[in-house]
């Protein structure tokens, strides 16, 4: 495959990274506590994944306004107490609606705040390289990817585990208690991940045969 075949690839995915291509969950490894512990419902997915949104993307933004001003010592301190307000007031709003999903999460909402996923994005956008439109556009849809990875797993989980989907209860002729334990969970992860790796090579494999296919033969020069 030609170089500028693979670096046109990579320009038009460089604006969805963090969705499938770089995924948080699947690919970088990121926020894998919540991935695991916070997926036996896909209500609490959900609400985990809300939380993060909201705390993730204005922290990104506020990293990469302010972070190259801050002495590198208070960065870190100051984008995890920032996250951890936004955590706090979204947590104030979800409680008020359904109370249940938070009490059940425990300590895991406060590891929103200072998850991995946030301080790897803080810290890249802390240079004062970086763009507030890219830090904006890859904390969406690095929270869109976070989401999508969340309620993938809560959707398998919680069906076979738990017999419900949302908390209504479904009808499945497959089911499987200990799926809701934790070393199923990183079992799933780990299995998911593999997918999208090998779809990653699949996407390349197809512009390599495309680029093969379009580039026609030299003729010699008489």
């Amino acid at each position: 495959m030609k170089l500028q075949t693979i670096k046109q690839h990579r320009r038009r995915s460089r604006w969805s990274y963090g969705l499938f291509h770089e995924n948080p969950v699947f690919v970088a490894g990121l926020g894998l506590p919540l991935a695991v512990m916070c997926t036996y419902s896909v209500t609490t997915a959900a609400a985990v994944s809300l939380m993060m949104a909201c705390s993730l993307i204005p922290t990104v933004l506020l990293a990469c306004l302010i972070g190259e001003h801050l002495p590198r010592l208070f960065r870190l301190p100051v984008y995890t107490l920032f996250s951890l307000l936004l955590v706090s007031a979204c947590r104030t709003l979800i409680l008020a609606r359904i109370p249940a999903v938070l009490d059940s999460m425990g300590l895991y909402v406060p590891i929103i705040a200072v998850s991995s996923l946030t301080i790897t994005l803080c810290q890249r956008y802390s240079l004062s390289v970086a763009k507030p439109g890219m830090a904006l556009v890859d904390g969406i849809f690095y929270s869109l990817g976070f989401t999508i990875a969340m309620l993938l797993i809560a959707c398998i989980r919680e069906p076979i585990g738990n017999g419900t989907l949302g908390g209504q209860p479904i009808n499945l002729p497959l089911r499987l208690p200990n799926i809701q334990f934790v070393f199923f969970g990183f079992i799933l992860v780990g299995l998911l991940s593999a997918f999208f790796q090998a779809a990653h090579r699949v996407i390349l494999g197809c512009l390599y045969r495309r680029e093969n296919s379009t580039e026609a033969p030299r003729s010699p020069h008489r």
